[in-house]
């Protein structure tokens, strides 16, 4: 049996574009030893988009059988093109329950905000106990300071009722009403997920600090926050509170001996189950800069307990990657039931540079059941970051993406609840496959994944034995402009860069945000990558928006200029 959804999307599924623009890749400001750097590239690769491109689904099932599918979306809106998040809810039966819910930039949202060029990504869903549905994006973007445009991020929550209507977590305020910064302090933020208690949302993410407390160099750590009381209903009249903090590693809490990063979390009641990556460094010199190299990568889990808004660790750190010195275990994910039996699964050189993914069982006090567990079989090179679901009985499936000399390949493997295969990984699409999200689901597994096929047609599919949700696709969507522009922001002069398919007239304009032309270019091109220079060193200082029209297709990009 297979759920049917229908969701039309395009997609580029290539190496260097998928998931989410302008924030800290999974490993920053460090390099690791060559047997190990073209996983950690993959890796990161997949959590940053450079050309149009829609990200990795996600998927939530509700606790009567319905579901949620949430998607980032690419949306043409003048006078800016925007990303999005978009969230569609189903019914138990499959029938769509009302039009997709879009997630807006603060910028669409508000009209005026500090957030220049923002966007949202990385969407995260978890369901509450009567039907509420919590969304953690990440919102980035260049925010407009005192001195000058700087890149940021931040984690923010929204809230859709159980009757599709989103929750206003700002009331009497001109901020977006769609969602709320759940952390604060932070100058760059990354890789949000999400899990619920009996009562308090817990958040997890990558922040970035600077060693010390301050000075440079900057490395990311793995920090979680409670919100507190935001599960009781009625949700709207909740305040929405966050409490300090909760580093999972204080022994090293400014990632001084070891890099902590990519974390996870599960929770049954008030038992919480944390995983991440930890990663010993010594800092090298490489080119007048001073770099943190990384010497290996462990996954690590640790127990916590949340009660009355208030959250803190229990037992010790356990290491769950049972691999050799020396070994990379990058970006975890975990899952569990409601009776604290959960699953952390990786993506391990164990087995050599391509990488595969591994899994370990835990028990609910945080303990290894048994050792770890080979999921993937060295076909293809790993690409991002694998997911796992945990059925009520203890049995689970985990879904990852390869690379291949056809491009990228979703896979989804099952396995009873004493850890044994129940048969071999299933390849999830006929044609171009990649980024799988999974769920439990009624007796099987709910999961969505993105399929590209020949013609251009992308469609997104569910269920577990690999058949389209809906025959409804977007069928000869002409292949994306690919337009970017860099250096952004710039002192005076950018490169322009977009790719034909075939030969065709180009009307290129540069407006500042009064609509008036700045500069424009009228020009037929071949087909091909084509890069255009810009010298705007007449131009005064501000926001301005690249055009770049060829045939019924549009693209627009936000191009800065400083001074």
């Amino acid at each position: 049996m297979f759920v049917r959804v229908a969701l039309a999307l395009l997609l580029v599924l290539t190496p260097a574009s998928v998931a989410v623009a302008q924030q800290p890749s999974a490993l920053p400001s460090s390099t690791t030893p060559s047997d190990a750097m073209a996983l950690a590239q993959r890796l990161a690769a997949s959590s940053s988009r450079t050309s149009l491109a829609v990200g990795r689904p996600q998927v939530a099932v509700a606790p009567d059988g319905s579901y949620a599918i949430a998607y980032e979306a690419f949306v043409q809106a003048q006078p800016l093109d925007e990303w999005r998040v978009r969230v569609q809810r189903f019914a138990a039966d499959g029938r769509s329950l009302g039009a997709p819910i879009t997630f807006e930039p603060e910028d669409v949202c508000l009209g005026t905000d500090i957030w220049n060029s923002d966007y949202l990504a990385q969407v995260e869903l978890e369901y509450g106990p009567d039907g509420t549905l919590y969304v953690a994006m990440l919102h980035g973007g260049l925010r407009d300071l005192f001195n000058g445009f700087q890149q940021g991020s931040e984690t923010v929550l929204g809230v859709i009722a159980p009757d599709g209507r989103v929750v206003d977590l700002n009331p009497g305020t001109d901020r977006c009403v769609q969602y709320k910064p759940t952390f604060d302090g932070l100058s760059e933020e990354a890789n949000p997920r999400i899990a619920l208690t009996e009562r308090d949302i817990l958040l997890v993410q990558d922040g970035r600090f600077s060693l010390g407390g301050g000075g440079d160099p900057e490395v990311d750590n793995s920090v979680m926050h409670v919100v507190v009381g935001g599960v009781v209903a009625p949700f709207s009249q909740q305040s929405i509170t966050t409490v300090p903090e909760v580093m999972m590693h204080p022994g090293d809490p400014f990632s001084q001996q070891e890099i902590h990063t990519s974390p996870d979390v599960a929770a049954a009641g008030r038992n919480v189950q944390l995983v991440w990556q930890r990663c010993p460094y010594q800092f090298v010199v490489q080119s007048q800069q001073v770099i943190a190299q990384l010497q290996s990568c462990r996954v690590a889990g640790r127990r916590a307990t949340v009660a009355n808004g208030t959250a803190s660790l229990a037992g010790s750190e356990v290491i769950l990657s049972d691999a050799p010195t020396g070994t990379f275990s990058l970006a975890p994910s975990v899952s569990g039931n409601g009776s604290g039996q959960r699953v952390a699964v990786w993506a391990d050189t164990r087995t050599g540079t391509q990488g595969d993914i591994f899994a370990q069982r835990l028990d609910a006090s945080g303990q290894p059941v048994g050792g770890n567990v080979q999921v993937s079989n060295g076909s293809g090179q790993i690409y991002a970051r694998p997911e796992v679901a945990v059925r009520p009985n203890g049995a689970f499936a985990v879904a990852w993406t390869d690379t291949a000399s056809t491009g990228l390949r979703a896979f989804v493997r099952r396995y009873d609840q004493t850890g044994q295969p129940l048969g071999p990984a299933e390849q999830l699409g006929s044609a171009e496959t990649g980024l799988p999200a999974i769920a439990a689901w009624r007796d099987d597994y709910l999961v969505a994944w993105l399929n590209r096929a020949s013609n251009g047609t992308v469609t997104l599919f569910s269920s577990i034995d690999g058949q389209p949700v809906d025959a409804e696709t977007d069928e000869g969507v002409p292949a994306p402009l690919e337009l970017a522009a860099y250096p952004n922001p710039t002192a005076g002069r950018a490169t322009l860069t977009f790719g034909l398919a075939e030969a065709a007239p180009v009307r290129l304009a540069v407006y500042d945000l009064l609509g008036r032309t700045a500069r424009r270019l009228d020009d037929p091109r071949a087909a091909g990558t084509h890069a255009v220079g810009l010298d705007l060193r007449r131009l005064p200082a501000g926001v301005y928006v690249v055009r770049l029209e060829t045939g019924d297709r549009v693209e627009t990009r936000r191009l800065t200029m400083t001074r």
